[in-house]
């Protein structure tokens, strides 16, 4: 199963999502501007505060 992740905003709506959609791509549609329901969010917040911990 392959799964394509968008927010709804209106830049990253793009003509390919029909393309997605003809290769059997589930799209899941989330809130724009709603990063905590994306899960990378929370793993960038975690890399950042690594990287930067020691003052880097």
């Amino acid at each position: 199963m392959r799964v394509f992740q968008r927010d709804n905003a209106a830049a990253h709506n793009i003509h390919l999502t029909g393309s997605f959609q003809e290769v059997n791509l589930i799209i899941l549609d989330f809130p724009a501007s709603s990063p905590d329901l994306n899960s990378i969010e929370n793993i960038w917040r975690w890399i950042k505060r690594e990287v930067y911990k020691n003052g880097l």
